[in-house]
């Protein structure tokens, strides 16, 4: 999971990276300083590819870790991209 991280840190660099309770969360950091969640990152083996929205956070569910284009691609709508 900390390979991952730093893969999706690398593919994001103007976002925060955090990991949290298996998930690899893509975040910009507010006024404060806390982390404000735009992706969450699930890796579910034998699920489907499944990318849905609750209320304004990605949630993204793959079957094994994505590629960093294929991350590019399903995340095109972040704002700093």
């Amino acid at each position: 999971t900390t390979n991952f991280k730093q893969k999706v840190q690398n593919a994001f660099p103007s976002y925060t990276v955090l990991i949290r309770s298996q998930s690899v969360m893509i975040c910009e950091l507010d006024a404060r300083g806390q982390p404000d969640e735009l992706v969450v990152i699930r890796i579910v083996p034998n699920s489907s590819k499944s990318l849905s929205f609750k209320s304004r956070i990605l949630i993204a569910t793959y079957p094994k870790e994505p590629s960093v284009q294929e991350m590019k691609r399903d995340f095109q709508n972040l704002r700093n991209y």
